[in-house]
């Protein structure tokens, strides 16, 4: 697995050498060391656990999870709970997103072996109503950890080309946009027409991660919503779930981390979307999805 380089600490020596006669002698002065340059992203990998993305066909599903490789194993670091799904329905940018929730459970399992790679990737409680089940076949490039293979489903679907990529990149840890803001209830039970913003917060985050992936995440906001709140929550690949107060109601959120600009927003941009509250309430067919809109970074 790759790693993410450290920013090295920079060492000044600073020397001061005796001039003059006599037995005068030089005395050293104190050697000071300057503190390491401030990172302006977070660490990619933890442990050997990356952030991975699963990519299946244009239109299809990017599959979101934290693994590591070894011989013989694939571990998988809690469940890849979130799925981000092109061009769905509630999807300015592109994409809309589905949690895993009473509604949507998914699970990954897999092997490695060599460079060969067989994984299966599980909608345990699809509401087709029967399990989805996709086997990913592929090999590992170890130079750049990409994966090129074929998936198929079940329900007799053609075998697609699949590819998996661990993301090379470190979340930057400030941002700032404007961001729309919905009324839960809305969220729950919305209107045919969807659910009508109640106005835009301005909004400047910054991000911190644990060693298992937790997100903190602190947001001066002004607009609809006015003070400092703090959000917090797992990143599981590209994909980060935030959930406390935002104003006078309980917020869950989801952010999709657009590293390279695929889905609408810029390079590194954040895609925000608010689910309804609680996330049981979270239906994935048929309960709204607000779009917030796109924060970028400014690190």
């Amino acid at each position: 697995m790759k790693y993410l380089a450290r920013v090295p600490c920079l060492l000044a020596l600073l020397c001061v050498i005796g001039c003059g006669g006599g037995s005068s002698t030089s005395t050293p002065a104190p050697t000071p060391t300057l503190p390491p340059a401030a990172s302006t992203t977070l660490n990619i990998c933890e442990a050997s656990v990356c952030p991975w993305e699963i990519s299946f066909p244009t239109g299809s599903y990017l599959v979101q999870t934290n693994l590591a490789m070894t011989q013989g194993n694939i571990f998988v670091d809690g469940p890849p709970y979130w799925v981000a799904s092109g061009l769905g329905p509630h999807s300015p940018p592109g994409i809309s997103v589905s949690p895993s929730n009473q509604s949507s459970t998914f699970d990954l399992t897999g092997t490695l072996t060599g460079d060969s790679v067989s994984m299966v990737w599980t909608w345990v409680n699809n509401p087709n109503p029967s399990p989805l089940q996709c086997q990913i076949v592929g090999t590992l490039n170890t130079t750049n950890n990409t994966l090129s293979g074929n998936s198929t489903c079940s329900g007799g679907a053609s075998p697609v080309a699949v590819t998996l990529a661990e993301r090379a990149v470190g979340l930057p840890i400030k941002y700032s946009g404007a961001l729309a803001v919905f009324e839960n209830s809305c969220l729950v039970s919305p209107p045919v027409q969807g659910c009508p913003s109640l106005g835009n917060d301005n909004v400047q985050v910054s991000f911190a991660m644990d060693a298992s992936f937790n997100i903190t995440a602190t947001s001066v906001t002004s607009g609809v919503d006015n003070g400092t709140y703090t959000l917090s929550g797992p990143m599981i690949g590209n994909t980060m779930q935030l959930s406390g107060i935002l104003g006078s109601q309980q917020v869950e959120l989801v952010a999709y981390f657009d590293v390279k600009g695929a889905y609408g927003g810029s390079a590194q941009s954040l895609i925000v979307y608010q689910l309804a509250y609680p996330i049981s309430t979270q239906a994935t067919d048929n309960t709204e999805l607000g779009y917030m809109g796109t924060l970028n970074p400014t690190n």
